[in-house]
């Protein structure tokens, strides 16, 4: 990790924050901004997937005497986001689970 340091600091100008970074091999892979990248495929945090459930079943919930225009015009919003934000993410099969 010093070298790269020392390339990211001296030839680069970038500063290096020593308590958040590190350098792994790529097959093991590196989770961030709720995306964990590997070498072949980024999927989804299992952890950002319940809280994105949780938010949908609590706009959605039946004993709530909303109206449906409503209800649909709270949850696109969350919909589109949450489509948007993890567009990159291999998540075809995570998005055909949660539809069910």
């Amino acid at each position: 990790m010093a070298v790269a340091s020392e390339i990211l600091e001296g030839e680069l100008k970038l500063t290096v924050n020593r308590d958040k970074t590190h350098l792994t091999h790529a097959s093991c892979g590196v989770k961030f901004l709720g995306v964990m990248i590997g070498s072949v495929h980024t999927r989804i945090d299992p952890k950002k997937v319940a809280a994105f459930t949780l938010k949908v079943k609590l706009i959605t919930r039946r004993t709530s005497p909303v109206n449906l225009a409503k209800v649909i015009a709270d949850l696109n919003p969350v919909l589109r986001g949450w489509g948007h934000y993890f567009r990159m993410a291999n998540c075809k099969a995570l998005y055909r689970e949660l539809a069910n």
